[in-house]
């Protein structure tokens, strides 16, 4: 049977993919960002843990959260010879040029002390999987939600029609966001460790959902699946992100055969996991 360490078990993408390798079959071992009491040897890593973004947040804390646990996990697999990690980047490491289309190759800028310590642990893992003889697969990836999510635009969107209250959709709701449904997070990992036996080195992918739609799009797709009664709002007030994302996904369905869902199907699936349904 083999076993997958997740960093970060207990949050939000970790959680989920803890029950997902399970029904899978793996054995599967949690820490939270501590491997000290980890004796045993593992097959993959898979490193979640991560300080998402937070505005009383300071460096030093993405540093901890983003950087130091990445360098941590590695030190640690070093020790036990464990070559095999998946990691999660941000596809906030790019520069937004007016909604152009985003490749793994396109020109990074990262603005903020968030995205500043993605790119800086992309980095690190790319010259330690190098180094240490890895084979690693770094995934960059939109906002992802799902069921456990608190927090976040699906999530505010559902809670605001799911109670037919009015809201405001910022920057005249215009944005293009891609989505990322946590389901397909697993499946992209799954598909990872499928195919490390030939993937050897740094990989890198753009890992998303098929489409990107405008925020007001989403709202109002959210809406009509809850059948709400809320108005939803055009503000001219900007929103915290303010960056187009539309991804070429080319690569990582022809290298490592992952096939993404719509957002509008990765709403659906959402809304109907809120709402009790089966999927």
């Amino acid at each position: 049977m083999k076993k997958i360490l997740i960093i970060g078990i207990n949050g939000f993408i970790g959680s989920y993919l803890r029950d997902h390798f399970l029904k899978k079959g793996y054995h599967v071992l949690g820490t939270t960002s501590s491997h000290r009491r980890i004796e045993e040897a593992v097959d993959y890593v898979i490193h979640c843990a991560s300080q998402q973004p937070r505005s009383h947040l300071s460096f030093h804390d993405y540093y901890q959260g983003n950087i130091g646990s990445l360098i941590e996990t590695l030190d640690w697999m070093k020790t036990k010879e464990v070559k095999r990690i998946i990691s999660f980047s941000s596809a906030t490491v790019y520069a937004d040029r007016g909604g152009d289309i985003l490749f793994e190759e396109s020109y990074v800028d990262p603005l903020n002390d968030y995205a500043i310590s993605k790119f800086v642990a992309d980095q690190i893992l790319k010259v330690r999987t190098a180094h240490d003889g890895l084979s690693s697969f770094c995934f960059r990836m939109p906002s992802v939600f799902g069921p456990a999510q608190i927090g976040g635009l699906v999530h505010t969107y559902y809670t605001y029609a799911k109670k037919n209250t009015d809201f405001d959709i910022f920057s005249q709701g215009q944005l293009k966001r891609n989505l990322l449904h946590v389901e397909e997070v697993a499946q992209a990992c799954e598909r990872g460790i499928e195919n490390f036996g030939h993937k050897h080195g740094f990989n890198l992918y753009l890992l998303g959902s098929a489409n990107s739609l405008t925020m007001k799009e989403i709202a109002h797709n959210i809406a009509e699946y809850l059948e709400s009664r809320s108005n939803i709002n055009l503000s001219k007030e900007n929103a915290p992100v303010e960056i187009n994302w539309v991804f070429c996904l080319d690569k990582i369905k022809k290298e490592l055969g992952f096939i993404p869902l719509s957002i509008e199907d990765g709403l659906k699936r959402y809304i109907q996991e809120m709402e009790g349904k089966d999927v």
